[in-house]
């Protein structure tokens, strides 16, 4: 198979992660349980992005935001603004540059994204009860072999 062919294909068959990757990882579907607002996904993914980006201790402005999330700056800023609202993410002027505006997750936000990790995991655990220990094992190595080789093609600089 030449290079060009095995691009495609890898590239087509990436595509079909994509159905598992979401049904685990999408907002679980009683969030009223948890007394948390509804979501949208574009909501969950920022919220979830912004938890991870706290814990890294990762500063997160608009600007990052809005390319991260791949939508304009009039969507990012409404989409924040109904997160501030909900008490999920807070915002303010960077002090060292003012026209920088930094958007970071609140401890509601946190607990939220703590609560919606553990429903995700017991509906992963459930869904996973079908594999066998061995199964899960190759699973996890193949994971993890497939980061390293991914992880190269972020070292690359563009052409």
């Amino acid at each position: 198979m030449k290079r060009e062919e095995m691009i495609k294909t890898i590239m087509l068959g990436s595509l079909q992660f994509f159905p598992f990757i979401k049904e685990g990882m999408v907002a679980p579907p009683k969030l009223e349980e948890m007394n948390a607002p509804k979501l949208s996904s574009l909501q969950f993914m920022t919220v979830t992005f912004l938890y991870h980006m706290d814990r890294q201790e990762r500063i997160v402005t608009m600007n990052i935001l809005t390319k991260f999330l791949g939508i304009s700056k009039q969507q990012c800023t409404k989409l924040v603004d109904n997160l501030v609202d909900f008490g999920l993410v807070t915002r303010y002027l960077n002090p060292n540059n003012r026209r920088e505006v930094i958007v970071t997750i609140s401890l509601e936000g946190k607990n939220c994204v703590n609560k919606m990790q553990k429903m995700r995991e017991q509906n992963l655990t459930q869904k996973y009860e079908v594999l066998t220990d061995e199964e899960l094992e190759n699973l996890m190595n193949l994971l993890n072999e497939s980061l390293k080789i991914l992880a190269k093609t972020r070292m690359t600089k563009e052409k």
